[in-house]
C-alpha cells in the first residue's frame, strides 16, 4: 500500500499526540513476513475523508457522513489491507488512543471522524475548520 492522500486540499492541519507519533512510526504485522507501515495505514483512512457532506451508496445501509468523516466496514478496510477483522479493530483502536480518531459504531454503521485533524484548506485557499476537532487531553 502507497502512503498517498486521495483528497484534493493544499494542506492540512494536523495535532500529533507523542502516542500518536510513536504509533506512526511504527509497522503492524501483516503476517511472520510481511508488515505494513503504520503511517500507511493512517494515511489511507485520511485519504477517504470526506470534505463536505456524503452518502456512500456502496454500503449496505449508508449513512450521511460530515466534513472531517468516513463511514468505514471493519470487514472492507481488512480485505484492502490483507489483515483481519479482528487487527484492523486494533489498528483503530490504537488510533482512538492515539487522539488521531473517534469511532463510533451501531447496529447499522461504523463511522470515524477525525479528531486529530485541526483544518484543511482546500485549492481556493480556503480554510474550513475541522468540525470534529478535539483539543488534545490535558492542553
Amino acid at each position: 500500500m502507497e502512503a498517498c492522500l486521495k483528497i484534493d486540499v493544499k494542506s492540512i492541519q494536523i495535532r500529533f499526540t507523542p502516542m500518536a507519533v510513536q504509533w506512526l512510526g511504527g509497522t503492524t504485522n501483516i503476517d511472520d513476513h510481511r508488515t505494513i507501515s503504520n503511517q500507511a495505514l493512517f494515511y489511507d483512512l485520511l485519504g477517504r475523508m470526506r470534505l463536505s457532506p456524503w452518502s456512500d451508496i456502496s454500503f449496505r445501509r449508508p449513512q450521511v457522513v460530515q466534513p472531517g468523516q468516513i463511514q468505514i466496514s471493519e470487514n472492507r478496510l481488512a480485505s484492502e489491507w490483507g489483515l483481519t477483522r479482528k487487527k484492523v479493530r486494533g489498528i483503530l483502536a490504537k488510533l482512538e488512543l492515539a487522539e488521531l480518531i473517534y469511532v463510533s459504531s451501531d447496529t447499522t454503521a461504523s463511522i470515524v471522524s477525525f479528531v486529530g485533524i485541526h483544518s484543511w484548506t482546500l485549492p481556493t485557499g480556503e480554510t474550513q475548520p475541522n468540525p470534529f476537532y478535539k483539543a488534545p487531553r490535558g492542553a
